[in-house]
């Protein structure tokens, strides 16, 4: 039913049989492990144990963990790979940090969020940074969950031009000299959101989710709505587990000035993240996305959680930012 979903929103996105052929690989891993599952049933503290129990307070009162992720949208700068993979413009929104330092507390997830996201407009010849800084709570329930932020955005120079300028240097790639505006502005971020569970196994939930996020001033402000489904691996070797996760949703964003404008668009968009973790110590995600920001494009992104115990799962809404 899910694959039925998720095929019906994309199908008029030629880039998208990449997608989902690793999306159909990712089924077929997670029945593999089953074997390993069933030797280790003895393991009190096994990742899967944990995972269906993620968010229930009573089981666990606390976990602490700090996440870094990075986004480019040309990760690969050569052009072997299309046109089976529509390869970034370096441009528009092409490159993104994020820091993210989570505790639970009972059954709600507390974030401080802080995402830096390069833009340039080729086209019309400017450059500028978008920075978001905001505290959030995720509130977990049996079959749901509801996420509220409130912070500050601003558009200015946060040093995105260095930062891209010594990676072209880095990777001997053509550097992109264009000016920052100088019509800086800052405002108010609130988010909000609403996830369900649809479907929910031991090894496979389906859920649907709503996110609107008001960024004031400069925006861009967004509305997200879609289905993500996870299917998890766990208990391979001793503590390491392996997830996927796959979203497709629609994405309308409103409330832009006119820097901000040409850059964020609206229509369908896919993703797919795939999460290596070892209990209690590390956990290393890899996602690629097309058209999440509504120009067609393609963004690969990288995250690294340290201090994760299984609770909280690699999510791709939130690494698809702003």
């Amino acid at each position: 039913m899910s694959e039925q979903i998720l095929i019906s929103l994309t199908q008029e996105n030629g880039n998208l049989n990449f997608i989902f052929v690793l999306y159909a690989i990712s089924l077929i891993l997670t029945i593999v492990p089953s074997s390993a599952q069933a030797r280790n049933d003895n393991v009190a503290s096994s990742a899967i144990e944990m995972i269906n129990k993620r968010g229930n307070a009573e089981t666990v009162q606390r976990d602490y963990q700090v996440s870094f992720g990075y986004m480019n949208d040309n990760f690969i700068t050569r052009r072997t790979f299309e046109p089976i993979l529509n390869v970034g413009k370096d441009d528009n929104v092409t490159a993104s940090f994020w820091l993210q330092i989570a505790w639970m507390k009972g059954p709600c997830w507390w974030s401080f969020n802080v995402y830096d996201n390069i833009i340039t407009n080729k086209k019309e010849g400017y450059r500028t940074d978008l920075l978001s800084v905001y505290p959030s709570v995720q509130l977990k329930f049996d079959e749901s969950q509801i996420l509220l932020g409130l912070g500050l955005i601003a558009r200015g120079n946060f040093g995105g031009g260095n930062i891209q300028s010594a990676y072209h240097n880095l990777a001997d790639i053509t550097p992109v000299n264009l000016p920052y505006v100088k019509d800086n502005s800052a405002g108010a971020l609130l988010l909000t959101g609403y996830e369900y569970i649809i479907f929910a196994g031991k090894r496979f939930t389906l859920d649907g989710y709503i996110r609107n996020t008001i960024r004031g001033v400069s925006g861009p402000s967004t509305f997200r709505t879609g289905v993500k489904s996870d299917w998890f691996a766990c208990q391979i070797y001793g503590n390491y587990s392996l997830q996927f996760q796959a979203i497709s949703g629609y994405l309308t964003t409103y409330w832009k000035d006119e820097y901000i404008d040409p850059i964020f668009g609206s229509g369908g968009y896919q993703a797919l993240l795939a999460s290596v973790g070892y209990v209690d110590m590390l956990l290393v995600s890899t996602w690629i996305s097309l058209n999440q920001f509504g120009l067609h494009q393609t963004h690969f992104g990288v995250t690294l959680t340290i201090g994760w115990n299984g609770l909280k799962l690699g999510d791709l809404e939130e690494v698809i930012y702003p």
